[in-house]
Protein backbone atom coordinates (compact mmCIF):
# COMPACT_ATOMS: atom_id res chain seq x y z
CA UNK A 1 0.00 0.00 0.00
CA UNK A 2 2.85 2.41 0.87
CA UNK A 3 4.55 1.61 -2.42
CA UNK A 4 1.36 2.52 -4.28
CA UNK A 5 1.07 5.88 -2.50
CA UNK A 6 4.69 6.77 -3.31
CA UNK A 7 4.13 5.82 -6.92
CA UNK A 8 1.09 8.06 -7.17
CA UNK A 9 2.93 10.98 -5.58
CA UNK A 10 5.85 10.69 -8.03
CA UNK A 11 3.39 10.49 -10.90
CA UNK A 12 1.63 13.72 -9.90
CA UNK A 13 4.89 15.57 -9.02
CA UNK A 14 6.78 14.73 -12.22
CA UNK A 15 5.15 17.52 -14.36
CA UNK A 16 6.01 20.02 -11.63
CA UNK A 17 9.62 18.86 -11.51
CA UNK A 18 9.94 19.00 -15.30
CA UNK A 19 8.39 22.47 -15.41
CA UNK A 20 10.67 23.67 -12.64
CA UNK A 21 13.71 22.25 -14.42
CA UNK A 22 12.67 23.95 -17.68
CA UNK A 23 12.28 27.25 -15.85
CA UNK A 24 15.70 26.89 -14.25
CA UNK A 25 17.27 26.12 -17.63
CA UNK A 26 15.52 29.10 -19.21
CA UNK A 27 16.63 31.38 -16.40
CA UNK A 28 20.19 30.14 -16.74
CA UNK A 29 20.06 30.87 -20.47
CA UNK A 30 18.88 34.42 -19.84
CA UNK A 31 21.57 34.97 -17.22
CA UNK A 32 24.23 33.64 -19.61
CA UNK A 33 22.91 35.89 -22.42
CA UNK A 34 22.86 38.97 -20.18
CA UNK A 35 26.34 38.20 -18.90
CA UNK A 36 27.61 37.93 -22.49
CA UNK A 37 25.90 41.17 -23.46
CA UNK A 38 27.35 43.16 -20.57
CA UNK A 39 30.78 41.60 -21.07
CA UNK A 40 30.84 42.73 -24.72
CA UNK A 41 29.69 46.21 -23.69
CA UNK A 42 32.44 46.52 -21.07
CA UNK A 43 35.03 45.25 -23.55
CA UNK A 44 33.82 47.72 -26.18
CA UNK A 45 33.89 50.66 -23.76
CA UNK A 46 37.45 49.78 -22.81
CA UNK A 47 38.45 49.76 -26.49
CA UNK A 48 36.82 53.15 -26.99
CA UNK A 49 38.68 54.66 -24.05
CA UNK A 50 41.95 53.26 -25.42
CA UNK A 51 41.25 54.59 -28.93
CA UNK A 52 41.51 51.16 -30.56
CA UNK A 53 41.09 50.12 -34.15
CA UNK A 54 38.73 47.12 -33.92
CA UNK A 55 39.17 44.08 -36.14
CA UNK A 56 36.31 42.28 -37.87
CA UNK A 57 36.33 39.75 -35.00
CA UNK A 58 36.12 42.70 -32.55
CA UNK A 59 39.64 42.55 -31.16
CA UNK A 60 42.29 45.23 -31.05
CA UNK A 61 44.37 45.37 -34.22
CA UNK A 62 47.00 47.67 -35.67
CA UNK A 63 45.50 50.64 -37.48
CA UNK A 64 47.88 50.13 -40.40
CA UNK A 65 50.65 48.08 -41.90
CA UNK A 66 53.32 50.46 -40.58
CA UNK A 67 54.80 50.24 -37.09
CA UNK A 68 53.73 52.53 -35.56
CA UNK A 69 50.82 53.14 -37.95
CA UNK A 70 50.91 56.31 -40.02
CA UNK A 71 48.31 59.03 -39.59
CA UNK A 72 46.82 58.38 -43.01
CA UNK A 73 46.35 54.71 -42.07
CA UNK A 74 44.54 55.59 -38.84
CA UNK A 75 42.33 58.02 -40.77
CA UNK A 76 41.30 55.35 -43.28
CA UNK A 77 40.69 52.34 -41.00
CA UNK A 78 36.97 51.42 -41.21
CA UNK A 79 36.65 50.74 -37.45
CA UNK A 80 38.97 53.38 -36.02
CA UNK A 81 37.73 54.94 -32.78
CA UNK A 82 39.73 58.08 -33.55
CA UNK A 83 37.61 58.61 -36.65
CA UNK A 84 34.46 58.04 -34.60
CA UNK A 85 35.48 60.67 -32.03
CA UNK A 86 36.65 63.26 -34.58
CA UNK A 87 35.09 66.72 -34.37
CA UNK A 88 34.89 69.50 -36.95
CA UNK A 89 37.90 71.36 -35.58
CA UNK A 90 40.03 68.27 -36.23
CA UNK A 91 38.67 68.07 -39.77
CA UNK A 92 39.65 71.73 -40.28
CA UNK A 93 43.16 70.99 -39.02
CA UNK A 94 43.50 68.02 -41.39
CA UNK A 95 42.47 70.27 -44.24
CA UNK A 96 45.03 72.88 -43.21
CA UNK A 97 47.89 70.37 -43.26
CA UNK A 98 46.94 69.07 -46.69
CA UNK A 99 45.01 65.84 -46.02
CA UNK A 100 42.90 65.03 -49.08
CA UNK A 101 39.11 64.96 -48.58
CA UNK A 102 39.20 65.50 -44.80
CA UNK A 103 35.41 65.74 -44.67
CA UNK A 104 35.24 61.99 -45.41
CA UNK A 105 37.43 61.03 -42.44
CA UNK A 106 34.86 61.15 -39.57
CA UNK A 107 32.66 58.06 -39.26
CA UNK A 108 29.37 59.94 -39.46
CA UNK A 109 27.30 56.75 -39.49
CA UNK A 110 29.29 55.18 -36.65
CA UNK A 111 30.61 51.61 -36.47
CA UNK A 112 28.33 48.62 -37.08
CA UNK A 113 29.85 45.12 -36.85
CA UNK A 114 28.16 41.73 -36.78
CA UNK A 115 30.19 38.76 -35.48
CA UNK A 116 29.40 35.15 -36.32
CA UNK A 117 29.76 33.02 -33.17
CA UNK A 118 30.89 30.09 -35.29
CA UNK A 119 34.00 32.09 -36.19
CA UNK A 120 34.47 33.75 -32.81
CA UNK A 121 38.16 33.67 -31.91
CA UNK A 122 39.24 31.62 -28.92
CA UNK A 123 41.84 34.35 -28.26
CA UNK A 124 39.16 36.91 -27.54
CA UNK A 125 39.17 38.10 -23.90
CA UNK A 126 35.45 37.34 -23.47
CA UNK A 127 35.50 34.07 -25.41
CA UNK A 128 34.76 31.86 -22.37
CA UNK A 129 31.61 33.83 -21.63
CA UNK A 130 30.40 34.17 -25.21
CA UNK A 131 31.20 30.55 -26.04
CA UNK A 132 28.41 29.41 -23.69
CA UNK A 133 25.90 30.99 -26.07
CA UNK A 134 26.71 28.50 -28.82
CA UNK A 135 24.40 25.95 -27.25
CA UNK A 136 21.41 28.25 -27.55
CA UNK A 137 19.71 29.90 -30.53
CA UNK A 138 22.27 32.72 -30.65
CA UNK A 139 24.13 32.82 -33.96
CA UNK A 140 25.46 36.38 -34.12
CA UNK A 141 26.47 39.29 -31.90
CA UNK A 142 25.94 42.78 -33.30
CA UNK A 143 27.79 45.84 -31.95
CA UNK A 144 26.70 49.35 -32.94
CA UNK A 145 28.54 52.51 -31.89
CA UNK A 146 27.01 55.85 -32.89
CA UNK A 147 27.16 59.47 -31.84
CA UNK A 148 24.63 60.47 -29.18
CA UNK A 149 23.29 63.74 -30.58
CA UNK A 150 20.29 64.22 -28.33
CA UNK A 151 19.52 67.85 -27.58
CA UNK A 152 19.27 66.97 -23.89
CA UNK A 153 23.03 66.36 -23.85
CA UNK A 154 24.66 69.59 -25.08
CA UNK A 155 28.37 69.67 -25.81
CA UNK A 156 30.37 72.39 -24.11
CA UNK A 157 33.90 71.48 -25.15
CA UNK A 158 35.78 68.74 -26.93
CA UNK A 159 33.88 65.90 -25.30
CA UNK A 160 32.00 63.34 -27.41
CA UNK A 161 28.96 61.34 -26.32
CA UNK A 162 28.46 57.86 -27.75
CA UNK A 163 25.72 55.25 -27.75
CA UNK A 164 26.78 51.59 -27.64
CA UNK A 165 24.22 48.91 -28.47
CA UNK A 166 24.99 45.17 -28.25
CA UNK A 167 22.36 42.67 -29.35
CA UNK A 168 22.13 38.90 -29.76
CA UNK A 169 20.75 37.67 -33.11
CA UNK A 170 19.35 34.37 -34.36
CA UNK A 171 20.27 32.68 -37.63
CA UNK A 172 18.00 35.09 -39.55
CA UNK A 173 19.90 38.00 -37.96
CA UNK A 174 16.88 39.13 -35.98
CA UNK A 175 17.10 40.18 -32.34
CA UNK A 176 16.23 37.29 -30.04
CA UNK A 177 13.21 37.85 -27.76
CA UNK A 178 12.64 36.07 -24.47
CA UNK A 179 9.08 36.63 -23.39
CA UNK A 180 8.39 40.32 -23.89
CA UNK A 181 12.01 41.47 -23.63
CA UNK A 182 14.70 41.57 -26.31
CA UNK A 183 18.27 40.45 -25.72
CA UNK A 184 19.68 43.94 -26.27
CA UNK A 185 21.65 46.17 -23.94
CA UNK A 186 22.47 49.84 -24.44
CA UNK A 187 25.15 51.94 -22.81
CA UNK A 188 25.86 55.66 -23.07
CA UNK A 189 29.38 56.98 -22.62
CA UNK A 190 31.02 60.40 -22.56
CA UNK A 191 34.54 60.43 -24.02
CA UNK A 192 36.79 63.28 -23.02
CA UNK A 193 40.09 64.03 -24.75
CA UNK A 194 43.22 63.07 -22.82
CA UNK A 195 45.07 66.35 -22.41
CA UNK A 196 47.90 67.48 -20.19
CA UNK A 197 45.60 69.89 -18.38
CA UNK A 198 43.19 67.11 -17.39
CA UNK A 199 45.76 65.40 -15.14
CA UNK A 200 46.66 66.45 -11.62
CA UNK A 201 50.03 64.69 -11.90
CA UNK A 202 52.05 63.18 -14.75
CA UNK A 203 55.05 61.01 -13.91
CA UNK A 204 57.45 60.23 -16.77
CA UNK A 205 58.98 57.24 -14.96
CA UNK A 206 57.99 55.10 -11.95
CA UNK A 207 55.96 56.40 -9.03
CA UNK A 208 57.23 55.04 -5.70
CA UNK A 209 55.06 54.93 -2.57
CA UNK A 210 57.52 52.63 -0.77
CA UNK A 211 60.59 54.84 -0.39
CA UNK A 212 61.77 57.07 2.42
CA UNK A 213 64.24 59.05 0.26
CA UNK A 214 64.77 60.10 -3.35
CA UNK A 215 67.59 57.63 -3.97
CA UNK A 216 67.43 55.30 -6.97
CA UNK A 217 64.25 56.74 -8.45
CA UNK A 218 65.38 56.21 -12.04
CA UNK A 219 64.91 58.58 -14.96
CA UNK A 220 61.68 60.55 -14.67
CA UNK A 221 60.72 58.89 -11.41
CA UNK A 222 58.93 60.43 -8.41
CA UNK A 223 58.11 59.33 -4.87
CA UNK A 224 55.94 60.11 -1.86
CA UNK A 225 57.66 59.49 1.44
CA UNK A 226 56.62 56.38 3.27
CA UNK A 227 56.03 56.87 7.02
CA UNK A 228 56.94 54.25 9.59
CA UNK A 229 53.66 54.37 11.57
CA UNK A 230 50.15 54.44 10.16
CA UNK A 231 48.70 55.38 13.52
CA UNK A 232 50.79 58.55 13.61
CA UNK A 233 50.60 59.53 9.89
CA UNK A 234 46.84 59.02 9.50
CA UNK A 235 46.16 61.83 11.95
CA UNK A 236 46.94 64.23 9.12
CA UNK A 237 45.07 64.42 5.77
CA UNK A 238 48.19 64.08 3.65
CA UNK A 239 48.07 64.66 -0.13
CA UNK A 240 44.85 64.00 -2.05
CA UNK A 241 44.56 63.94 -5.86
CA UNK A 242 41.03 64.77 -6.99
CA UNK A 243 41.88 64.57 -10.71
CA UNK A 244 43.38 61.70 -12.72
CA UNK A 245 47.05 60.80 -12.32
CA UNK A 246 49.18 59.41 -15.15
CA UNK A 247 52.22 57.21 -14.48
CA UNK A 248 54.26 56.22 -17.51
CA UNK A 249 56.08 53.41 -15.76
CA UNK A 250 55.31 51.18 -12.79
CA UNK A 251 53.60 52.17 -9.55
CA UNK A 252 55.16 50.67 -6.39
CA UNK A 253 52.88 50.20 -3.37
CA UNK A 254 54.09 50.33 0.24
CA UNK A 255 55.22 47.08 1.82
CA UNK A 256 52.32 45.18 3.37
CA UNK A 257 52.51 43.26 6.64
CA UNK A 258 51.07 39.83 7.23
CA UNK A 259 47.37 39.45 6.55
CA UNK A 260 46.69 38.90 10.25
CA UNK A 261 48.04 42.36 11.12
CA UNK A 262 45.69 44.06 8.66
CA UNK A 263 42.75 41.98 9.82
CA UNK A 264 43.48 43.04 13.39
CA UNK A 265 43.93 46.67 12.21
CA UNK A 266 47.44 46.71 13.61
CA UNK A 267 50.00 49.43 12.98
CA UNK A 268 51.84 49.31 9.62
CA UNK A 269 53.84 51.57 7.35
CA UNK A 270 51.81 54.30 5.64
CA UNK A 271 52.25 56.71 2.73
CA UNK A 272 49.92 59.70 3.21
CA UNK A 273 48.57 60.03 -0.34
CA UNK A 274 45.06 59.32 -1.69
CA UNK A 275 43.94 59.03 -5.32
CA UNK A 276 40.27 60.03 -5.47
CA UNK A 277 40.14 59.85 -9.27
CA UNK A 278 41.41 57.09 -11.52
CA UNK A 279 45.08 56.29 -11.98
CA UNK A 280 46.22 55.63 -15.57
CA UNK A 281 49.35 53.59 -16.16
CA UNK A 282 51.29 53.70 -19.40
CA UNK A 283 53.15 50.41 -19.49
CA UNK A 284 52.55 49.50 -15.86
CA UNK A 285 52.36 47.37 -13.84
CA UNK A 286 51.52 47.89 -10.17
CA UNK A 287 54.18 46.35 -7.95
CA UNK A 288 54.68 45.54 -4.31
CA UNK A 289 58.15 44.70 -3.01
CA UNK A 290 59.43 44.90 -6.64
CA UNK A 291 57.19 42.10 -7.90
CA UNK A 292 53.86 42.37 -9.68
CA UNK A 293 51.05 43.02 -7.22
CA UNK A 294 48.80 40.15 -6.17
CA UNK A 295 46.21 40.15 -3.38
CA UNK A 296 47.31 38.20 -0.33
CA UNK A 297 43.97 36.40 -0.13
CA UNK A 298 41.05 35.50 -2.35
CA UNK A 299 38.43 38.10 -1.50
CA UNK A 300 39.24 38.81 2.13
CA UNK A 301 37.77 42.06 3.43
CA UNK A 302 41.15 43.82 3.35
CA UNK A 303 41.97 42.55 -0.15
CA UNK A 304 38.73 43.08 -2.05
CA UNK A 305 39.18 46.57 -3.49
CA UNK A 306 41.99 49.02 -4.22
CA UNK A 307 40.47 51.32 -1.62
CA UNK A 308 40.88 48.62 1.09
CA UNK A 309 44.66 48.73 1.06
CA UNK A 310 45.58 50.15 4.47
CA UNK A 311 49.16 51.23 3.66
CA UNK A 312 48.02 54.37 1.73
CA UNK A 313 44.79 56.24 0.95
CA UNK A 314 43.91 53.85 -1.91
CA UNK A 315 42.76 54.12 -5.52
CA UNK A 316 39.21 55.35 -5.05
CA UNK A 317 38.22 55.03 -8.73
CA UNK A 318 40.41 52.18 -9.85
CA UNK A 319 43.33 51.80 -12.23
CA UNK A 320 43.53 51.73 -16.03
CA UNK A 321 46.47 50.44 -18.06
CA UNK A 322 47.27 51.67 -21.59
CA UNK A 323 49.69 48.83 -22.22
CA UNK A 324 52.41 51.02 -23.74
CA UNK A 325 54.58 53.91 -22.64
CA UNK A 326 53.94 57.50 -23.73
CA UNK A 327 56.83 58.27 -26.07
CA UNK A 328 56.49 62.02 -25.61
CA UNK A 329 57.14 61.75 -21.88
CA UNK A 330 60.03 59.37 -22.51
CA UNK A 331 61.80 61.87 -24.76
CA UNK A 332 60.91 64.78 -22.49
CA UNK A 333 62.37 63.11 -19.40
CA UNK A 334 65.45 61.70 -21.09
CA UNK A 335 64.31 58.09 -20.71
CA UNK A 336 64.65 57.83 -24.50
CA UNK A 337 66.69 59.94 -26.90
CA UNK A 338 66.36 60.69 -30.59
CA UNK A 339 68.94 60.51 -33.35
CA UNK A 340 70.80 63.77 -32.76
CA UNK A 341 69.50 67.29 -32.21
CA UNK A 342 66.22 68.43 -33.74
CA UNK A 343 66.34 70.33 -37.01
CA UNK A 344 66.46 74.03 -36.15
CA UNK A 345 64.71 75.04 -39.36
CA UNK A 346 61.84 72.63 -38.72
CA UNK A 347 61.53 73.89 -35.14
CA UNK A 348 61.38 77.48 -36.44
CA UNK A 349 58.64 76.49 -38.88
CA UNK A 350 56.73 74.81 -36.07
CA UNK A 351 57.01 77.91 -33.87
CA UNK A 352 55.90 80.16 -36.70
CA UNK A 353 52.94 77.90 -37.35
CA UNK A 354 51.90 78.15 -33.69
CA UNK A 355 52.37 81.95 -33.67
CA UNK A 356 49.97 82.31 -36.58
CA UNK A 357 47.17 80.84 -34.48
CA UNK A 358 47.32 83.60 -31.88
CA UNK A 359 49.37 86.56 -33.21
CA UNK A 360 47.33 88.29 -35.94
CA UNK A 361 50.26 90.52 -36.92
CA UNK A 362 52.01 87.49 -38.46
CA UNK A 363 49.27 87.23 -41.12
CA UNK A 364 48.50 90.93 -41.57
CA UNK A 365 50.14 91.06 -45.03
CA UNK A 366 48.91 87.72 -46.38
CA UNK A 367 47.60 87.66 -49.94
CA UNK A 368 45.06 85.61 -51.83
CA UNK A 369 46.67 83.59 -54.59
CA UNK A 370 45.49 81.06 -57.10
CA UNK A 371 47.26 78.14 -58.71
CA UNK A 372 46.25 76.33 -61.88
CA UNK A 373 45.85 72.66 -60.91
CA UNK A 374 44.71 71.21 -64.22
CA UNK A 375 43.24 72.06 -67.60
CA UNK A 376 41.55 69.83 -70.15
CA UNK A 377 38.92 70.28 -72.86
CA UNK A 378 38.55 73.96 -72.13
CA UNK A 379 38.13 73.38 -68.37
CA UNK A 380 40.49 75.15 -65.99
CA UNK A 381 40.75 74.10 -62.33
CA UNK A 382 42.25 76.63 -59.91
CA UNK A 383 42.97 76.42 -56.19
CA UNK A 384 42.75 79.54 -54.02
CA UNK A 385 44.78 79.93 -50.83
CA UNK A 386 46.20 82.59 -48.53
CA UNK A 387 49.91 83.19 -48.06
CA UNK A 388 51.83 83.41 -44.76
CA UNK A 389 49.97 80.39 -43.40
CA UNK A 390 46.76 82.37 -43.04
CA UNK A 391 43.43 80.54 -43.02
CA UNK A 392 40.00 81.43 -44.34
CA UNK A 393 37.30 82.42 -41.87
CA UNK A 394 34.20 80.40 -42.67
CA UNK A 395 30.96 82.40 -42.65
CA UNK A 396 27.80 81.10 -41.02
CA UNK A 397 25.62 81.19 -44.14
CA UNK A 398 24.97 79.23 -47.31
CA UNK A 399 27.04 79.89 -50.39
CA UNK A 400 25.21 82.20 -52.79
CA UNK A 401 24.67 81.46 -56.45
CA UNK A 402 26.91 83.43 -58.84
CA UNK A 403 25.16 86.49 -60.32
CA UNK A 404 25.81 88.56 -63.45
CA UNK A 405 26.25 92.27 -62.68
CA UNK A 406 27.09 93.60 -66.13
CA UNK A 407 26.32 93.09 -69.81
CA UNK A 408 28.70 92.62 -72.70
CA UNK A 409 28.79 91.87 -76.39
CA UNK A 410 26.63 88.76 -75.96
CA UNK A 411 24.11 90.21 -73.53
CA UNK A 412 23.64 89.52 -69.83
CA UNK A 413 22.59 85.85 -69.96
CA UNK A 414 26.09 84.37 -70.05
CA UNK A 415 26.05 81.56 -67.42
CA UNK A 416 24.72 78.30 -68.78
CA UNK A 417 25.15 76.41 -65.50
CA UNK A 418 27.04 76.41 -62.22
CA UNK A 419 28.02 73.72 -59.71
CA UNK A 420 29.04 73.50 -56.06
CA UNK A 421 30.74 70.46 -54.49
CA UNK A 422 30.15 71.39 -50.85
CA UNK A 423 26.82 73.13 -50.42
CA UNK A 424 26.76 72.73 -46.64
CA UNK A 425 30.05 74.57 -46.10
CA UNK A 426 29.89 78.30 -45.50
CA UNK A 427 31.62 80.73 -47.88
CA UNK A 428 35.15 81.91 -47.14
CA UNK A 429 35.83 84.22 -50.08
CA UNK A 430 34.12 86.22 -52.81
CA UNK A 431 35.22 86.26 -56.43
CA UNK A 432 34.68 88.51 -59.44
CA UNK A 433 35.33 87.32 -62.99
CA UNK A 434 35.20 89.37 -66.18
CA UNK A 435 34.11 88.05 -69.57
CA UNK A 436 34.75 91.03 -71.76
CA UNK A 437 32.25 93.61 -70.57
CA UNK A 438 30.30 91.08 -68.49
CA UNK A 439 31.09 90.70 -64.77
CA UNK A 440 30.14 87.62 -62.69
CA UNK A 441 30.31 87.74 -58.88
CA UNK A 442 30.00 84.82 -56.49
CA UNK A 443 31.30 83.06 -53.37
CA UNK A 444 33.73 80.20 -52.79
CA UNK A 445 32.92 77.70 -49.96
CA UNK A 446 35.43 76.16 -47.58
CA UNK A 447 36.98 73.01 -49.09
CA UNK A 448 34.62 73.24 -52.03
CA UNK A 449 34.70 73.93 -55.75
CA UNK A 450 32.61 76.39 -57.74
CA UNK A 451 32.20 75.46 -61.39
CA UNK A 452 31.09 78.08 -63.93
CA UNK A 453 30.00 76.96 -67.39
CA UNK A 454 29.70 79.92 -69.80
CA UNK A 455 26.96 79.98 -72.39
CA UNK A 456 28.63 81.75 -75.31
CA UNK A 457 27.02 81.98 -78.77
CA UNK A 458 29.65 82.97 -81.36
CA UNK A 459 27.24 82.95 -84.28
CA UNK A 460 26.61 86.74 -84.27
CA UNK A 461 30.34 87.35 -84.24
CA UNK A 462 30.87 84.77 -86.97
CA UNK A 463 28.22 86.37 -89.20
CA UNK A 464 29.70 89.84 -88.63
CA UNK A 465 33.17 88.64 -89.56
CA UNK A 466 31.82 86.85 -92.63
CA UNK A 467 30.13 90.06 -93.82
CA UNK A 468 33.30 92.05 -93.30
CA UNK A 469 35.38 89.43 -95.09
CA UNK A 470 32.94 89.35 -98.00
CA UNK A 471 33.12 93.13 -98.27
CA UNK A 472 36.90 93.02 -98.13
CA UNK A 473 37.03 90.37 -100.85
CA UNK A 474 34.76 92.52 -103.02
CA UNK A 475 37.02 95.55 -102.53
CA UNK A 476 40.03 93.48 -103.48
CA UNK A 477 38.29 92.22 -106.65
CA UNK A 478 37.50 95.81 -107.58
CA UNK A 479 41.13 96.75 -107.01
CA UNK A 480 42.33 93.96 -109.30
CA UNK A 481 39.97 95.05 -112.07
CA UNK A 482 41.17 98.63 -111.75
CA UNK A 483 44.80 97.44 -111.99
CA UNK A 484 44.00 95.50 -115.11
CA UNK A 485 42.06 98.36 -116.73
CA UNK A 486 44.63 101.00 -115.80
CA UNK A 487 41.96 103.24 -114.15
CA UNK A 488 42.80 105.23 -110.97
CA UNK A 489 43.04 102.81 -108.03
CA UNK A 490 41.48 103.29 -104.60
CA UNK A 491 44.24 101.71 -102.56
CA UNK A 492 42.97 103.13 -99.35
CA UNK A 493 39.71 101.14 -99.48
CA UNK A 494 41.06 97.58 -99.10
CA UNK A 495 43.56 98.76 -96.52
CA UNK A 496 40.85 100.51 -94.55
CA UNK A 497 38.60 97.47 -94.77
CA UNK A 498 41.36 95.21 -93.53
CA UNK A 499 42.17 97.56 -90.62
CA UNK A 500 38.51 97.64 -89.64
CA UNK A 501 38.38 93.84 -89.70
CA UNK A 502 41.45 93.67 -87.55
CA UNK A 503 39.95 96.08 -85.01
CA UNK A 504 36.64 94.17 -84.82
CA UNK A 505 38.44 90.86 -84.49
CA UNK A 506 40.63 92.20 -81.66
CA UNK A 507 37.61 93.54 -79.76
CA UNK A 508 35.76 90.23 -80.19
CA UNK A 509 38.68 88.25 -78.83
CA UNK A 510 38.87 90.47 -75.75
CA UNK A 511 35.17 90.20 -75.08
CA UNK A 512 34.61 86.43 -74.92
CA UNK A 513 36.61 83.27 -74.34
CA UNK A 514 37.81 82.01 -77.70
CA UNK A 515 36.23 79.06 -79.48
CA UNK A 516 39.27 77.22 -80.94
CA UNK A 517 37.49 76.06 -84.12
CA UNK A 518 35.82 79.31 -85.02
CA UNK A 519 38.81 81.39 -84.12
CA UNK A 520 40.98 79.28 -86.42
CA UNK A 521 38.56 79.76 -89.34
CA UNK A 522 38.31 83.50 -88.77
CA UNK A 523 42.07 83.83 -88.40
CA UNK A 524 42.56 81.97 -91.72
CA UNK A 525 40.11 84.31 -93.48
CA UNK A 526 41.86 87.40 -92.10
CA UNK A 527 45.26 86.06 -93.13
CA UNK A 528 43.93 85.47 -96.64
CA UNK A 529 42.64 89.04 -96.75
CA UNK A 530 46.00 90.28 -95.55
CA UNK A 531 47.80 88.28 -98.28
CA UNK A 532 45.47 89.68 -100.92
CA UNK A 533 46.21 93.18 -99.67
CA UNK A 534 49.93 92.54 -99.87
CA UNK A 535 49.56 91.18 -103.41
CA UNK A 536 47.54 94.23 -104.40
CA UNK A 537 50.22 96.52 -102.98
CA UNK A 538 52.88 94.59 -104.92
CA UNK A 539 50.88 94.97 -108.17
CA UNK A 540 50.51 98.67 -107.52
CA UNK A 541 54.25 99.05 -107.01
CA UNK A 542 54.93 97.10 -110.23
CA UNK A 543 52.52 99.22 -112.26
CA UNK A 544 53.93 102.43 -110.78
CA UNK A 545 57.39 101.30 -111.83
CA UNK A 546 56.15 100.60 -115.36
CA UNK A 547 54.53 104.03 -115.53
CA UNK A 548 57.75 105.69 -114.37
CA UNK A 549 59.80 103.75 -116.90
CA UNK A 550 57.41 104.71 -119.70
CA UNK A 551 57.54 108.39 -118.65
CA UNK A 552 61.33 108.42 -118.64
CA UNK A 553 61.42 106.80 -122.12
CA UNK A 554 58.98 109.38 -123.47
CA UNK A 555 61.00 112.31 -122.13
CA UNK A 556 64.26 110.91 -123.48
CA UNK A 557 62.70 110.36 -126.94
CA UNK A 558 61.33 113.91 -127.03
CA UNK A 559 64.74 115.34 -126.16
CA UNK A 560 66.35 113.43 -129.04
CA UNK A 561 63.73 114.81 -131.44
CA UNK A 562 64.57 118.32 -130.42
Amino acid sequence: MAVGVVGVMIYFLSPTVIKHRSQVTKTASIITARLALHSMVDYTLFGIRQRWCFSESWMQESCGASTPPKAIEILSHPRSVERLLMKQETVDFLSAIGIANPEKVPLVNGIDQTINLANFSAMHPVYKIVADLKGYTVEYIRIQITRDVRAAIPEYGREIYLKVVVSLLDKTRKVIEVGSSKLVTTSFIGVYPREVGSFALMVAGDLRLDKESASDLGVGGAYFKQQGSREQAIKYPGLTFESPVFVNGALHLPKAPDLAVDLAEGDTVYTPVTFKDKVILGYGPIKRENVEFRPRSAGNEVDQFWSNIRQFGGFQKGVEVDGERDLGLDYLSGYASGAGLPNANLMALCKRHEDRKYNLSTTANSQLRGALLSKSSGKYNYRLALTDGNLFNQQGKQTDRPVEVGSGFFGSDLLKDWGLTNRDAGPVSKFKMRFGGLVVEGEVPLDGTVTLEPKIDLRPLERSIERQLSSAEGDLDDARREFESGSPMRWSEPAGTWMMLKRIWSEARNRVPADPGRVANARYALQSAQNDLRNAQANKDRLDQQVNNAEQTRVHFAWQLE
